[in-house]
């Protein structure tokens, strides 16, 4: 107990910050246990998880006869919850947009295109932004 003003004075802002530091470092260490458990899971999971000839049917979005990494990937992320579905296919679009000359990927000429194009024709209320891609 402080005897004197001066450390009753001290003790009001010290026990304080000292209980919020303490909180802050706990929460990280939450944080840190949580996240490595998170991962540890998602570890495990992908270990354990078979495969069955309707994963392979999900997972093959263009029906080709065959699964690609970006399928595979897609499949396995909503699968896990990472990412919805929704997310994925409003992304698919947003990247349709940027591809201007159609060719599955985007380089600098499809940026400087998109740039003139935008500076040609104000974005309407069709075109979707980046941020309206993942939020939506």
């Amino acid at each position: 107990y402080p005897r004197t003003e001066s450390m009753r004075l001290l003790s009001v802002f010290y026990i304080p910050v000292c209980i919020m530091v303490m909180a802050k470092v706990m929460g990280e260490i939450a944080d840190i246990y949580f996240t490595r458990q998170t991962r540890l899971a998602e570890r495990k999971y992908m270990k354990s998880r078979e495969l069955s000839i309707d994963d392979i049917q999900n997972m093959d979005i263009d029906n080709s006869g065959f699964v690609t990494y970006e399928e595979f990937l897609v499949f396995m992320l909503a699968t896990m919850g990472e990412v919805e579905n929704e997310t994925v296919n409003a992304l698919k679009k947003l990247f349709k947009e940027l591809d201007c000359n159609g060719d599955g990927k985007l380089d600098k000429n499809d940026i400087i295109t998109n740039f003139v194009l935008e500076q040609q024709n104000p974005p309407s209320k069709q075109s979707i932004t980046p941020e309206e891609a993942v939020n939506s």
